[in-house]
């Protein structure tokens, strides 16, 4: 069972029984300036996408079996690539 919580109103506002439903549960939810969390199997495209098309943002953890992706994050974190100034 999948719930989605709202910690601002400290409710439970719908339940999916299965992974592919869940995507269902943002239908009804405004999103605009909300941050969803979840577990690592939800970091799929059209979950991210789903969420950003709706205005919101999103926070995954990303296990090492995803080897470039945790690649990529980890080069987004690191310093600019280009110089922020030209000489």
């Amino acid at each position: 069972m999948l719930p989605a919580f709202c910690a601002g109103s400290q409710s439970i506002l719908g339940n999916e029984a299965s992974r592919p439903d869940a995507l269902k549960l943002l239908d009804p939810l405004d999103l605009k300036d909300k941050i969803v969390t979840g577990d690592a199997m939800f970091w799929q495209k059209s979950s991210v996408a789903k969420i950003a098309g709706k205005g919101g943002g999103y926070v995954f953890p990303v296990k090492d079996n995803q080897e470039n992706l945790r690649e990529n994050i980890a080069t987004a974190f690191n310093g600019p690539v280009y110089p922020t100034r030209l000489v």
